[in-house]
């Protein structure tokens, strides 16, 4: 057995027993402790790139589908073919498209739960209680305001917070 086989041989061992540790942490975590542990900067990152993949793999699929449609309406495709093949891409489709709702509603949370804690941080670490209208503040935390009634507004907040208000 030459070195190199050596190497990769005692490299497969560890990985199998789960000890293998990389000598430096891929993009997207860090290394503590001998574990690999999210950056989330990183993260983010490497996520937005994931997920424009995922849509580039949906587009691809769909242009398959549309293809089969096309192939099937000139008469070099029959019924039976058609259906088999559109099932199996609609099933890819569909499961790359929770795929890709599941990474989006997770970064969603991660923004609400960011703009919750500015608002908490905003009133909880002032100086002085705000006695009157602060137009900075009013724009940065009013996303928008909606009028439910003559005698009714709704304030919709940053972090999906609603405020009713009669008038």
């Amino acid at each position: 057995m030459s070195i190199s086989q050596n190497l990769r041989w005692g490299f497969e061992k560890k990985m199998q027993n789960g000890t293998f540790i990389l000598p430096t942490a891929p993009y997207g975590y860090r290394m503590e402790n001998q574990k690999l542990v999210i950056c989330e900067d990183e993260a983010k990152i490497v996520r937005f790139i994931f997920s424009a993949y995922l849509a580039g793999c949906i587009a691809k699929l769909r242009e398959q589908v549309h293809v089969l449609s096309r192939l099937k309406t000139k008469g070099f495709l029959d019924e039976a073919k058609y259906q088999e093949q559109t099932t199996e891409l609609n099933a890819k489709i569909n499961r790359l498209q929770q795929e890709l709702k599941r990474m989006t509603k997770s970064d969603e949370e991660d923004e609400t739960l960011d703009q919750i804690e500015m608002l908490a941080d905003l009133f909880e670490k002032r100086e002085h209680l705000m006695t009157e209208f602060e137009p900075d503040v009013f724009e940065s935390i009013v996303d928008r305001i909606v009028v439910k009634s003559r005698n009714e507004l709704e304030f919709h907040l940053i972090g999906g917070i609603k405020l009713k208000e009669e008038i």
